[in-house]
């Protein structure tokens, strides 16, 4: 078995409140979330930000990873009830454009920057694990955008994500691809292990699945010397044609259906209006090319919606009271 790499033996490069960056040796380095729950709070997300303009500090590789139960249970509720209460809908926009600046700051990284994800994989922690250059997952990782439940969409390019999944289809197999990505997102659908994850597209044919927790991080590390070892070359932003109208009219129709099969609630209908418009790329345009950019501005849009929706409110406060979902 591989050596585990034991992160509190490493040495501290830098730091924050919330994050730290340590050396694992061979010009590799790691960053480990230290918020309550390894939630992306704005100092984890500003420490990757800055981290990644910054070259990732001299260092040829990055990895994400921890050490604690989980590798990150999303967002911080309570931080967004407040911001709701006082009505502060501007820094909400702020907020989610700095996340989708971040995630897009280590998608087109000049190197490579791998996640280490195990456990409950949710929210915000998959957004950023859904950007990384490659993954290294352990057998047992339970991975979701789960939003909808609080009464929201993936605001920090989960949706953007899932819409290029749709986009990148084949002509034949899109609309089924569609309302798969759709009823996923929709019915907060959490993966059962790894394998599943690789089959729900949360994870690529080239990631890794390790079986044992201890030497993830090792694993992680030796996955990116392969990619500096390959020449890694970062993508190139990507642009999709999407549906636009007849996919959009197709994706409400289909929440019909999920509501009368007793899957969603009423409310969920409306969040899944939000998510149909940037799967299909709009509304009302007919079928057309879709930047990243553009699929963004959809998705912050949709997000910025429903923080101002009397139910997002409900289903938030509701959550943080009882830690459970309200299903109206």
């Amino acid at each position: 078995m591989k050596k585990p790499i034991v992160l509190s033996d490493r040495k501290v490069v830098c730091s924050n409140a919330e994050a730290a960056l340590l050396e694992l040796g061979d010009g590799i380095a790691c960053v480990q979330f230290l918020s309550k729950g390894n939630s992306i709070t704005p100092s984890v997300r500003e420490f990757l930000l800055e981290l990644v303009s910054d070259d990732l500090k001299g260092f040829d590789g990055l990895v994400i990873g921890t050490q604690g139960k989980n590798f990150s249970v999303g967002a911080n509720l309570t931080t967004m009830k407040e911001g709701i209460d006082n009505k502060d809908f501007a820094a909400f926009e702020k907020r989610v454009r700095a996340f989708q600046q971040m995630t897009m700051a280590i998608k087109y990284s000049k190197k490579p920057i791998v996640a280490a994800p195990y456990g409950m994989t949710l929210g915000g922690g998959l957004e950023v694990v859904l950007h990384t250059s490659a993954r290294a997952a352990l057998n047992k990782s339970f991975m979701g955008l789960v939003e909808v439940g609080v009464g929201l969409i993936p605001g920090g390019g989960g949706t953007k994500e899932s819409a290029l999944l749709v986009g990148n289809a084949a002509p034949d197999k899109r609309e089924e691809i569609m309302k798969a990505v759709f009823r996923k997102l929709l019915t907060r659908t959490v993966t059962k292990s790894a394998e599943d994850a690789l089959e729900k597209r949360y994870l690529e044919p080239g990631d890794l699945i390790v079986t044992a927790r201890e030497p993830l991080i090792a694993w992680a590390k030796t996955l990116c010397l392969e990619l500096l070892e390959a020449g890694y070359v970062p993508g190139e932003a990507a642009s999709v044609t999407l549906p636009g109208k007849t996919g959009y009219d197709t994706l409400c129709a289909y929440a019909g259906e999920l509501l009368e099969a007793g899957e969603i609630t009423p409310y969920d209908v409306e969040i899944g209006r939000k998510l149909a418009r940037v799967l299909t790329g709009g509304e009302t345009a007919d079928e057309a090319a879709c930047t990243e950019r553009q699929l963004l501005d959809l998705e912050c849009l949709g997000f910025l919606e429903l923080v101002q929706t009397p139910g997002t409110y409900e289903r938030i406060s509701h959550f943080l009271q009882t830690n459970t979902l309200l299903r109206k």
